[in-house]
């Protein structure tokens, strides 16, 4: 087989296993700090200190058996017990990774965070049976 007919065959069997070819060729960086978790609220985060961009992607790997999450960044002045930075709730996903692409530029981000269980803050009804969720790690994908 020569080298292009290759390249076109693995091109359409990876469409045909449902996965974008240019998911791999993205600009993604992993996301370092200190990460932490609450298991008398449902949560997990990571302690970081980031700008983000609107346009940019958050993938967020979900630990815990949460099955819906709110993903939430916290910026510097925000408190981790006000229901504020909320960017969106999510079905986990199979591969347990939520993503959300960002409406706006976040300045002085110092958490980002995921929160399960059945009703974060009371305001958030995500379940009854709804369990906790821990957040493994983040990746910034860049546009």
């Amino acid at each position: 087989m020569k080298p292009a007919q290759l390249l076109v065959t693995i091109s359409l069997m990876i469409v045909l296993a449902g996965v974008s070819p240019c998911l791999y060729a993205q600009n993604c960086e992993k996301l370092s700090g200190e990460v932490g978790a609450s298991s008398r609220w449902g949560s997990g985060w990571i302690d970081l200190a980031a700008e983000l961009r609107r346009g940019e992607r958050l993938r967020v790997q979900v630990g815990g058996s949460a099955t819906k999450v709110l993903i939430r960044v916290l910026r510097s002045g925000e408190l981790p017990d006000d229901p504020v930075g909320i960017v969106g709730e999510f079905a986990v996903p199979a591969n347990r990774i939520a993503e959300v692409v960002l409406k706006e530029d976040l300045k002085s981000v110092k958490q980002i965070s995921v929160h399960g269980g059945p009703n974060p803050w009371g305001k958030f009804p995500l379940g009854s049976l709804n369990g906790p969720a821990t957040l493994l790690g983040v990746e910034r994908c860049f546009p």
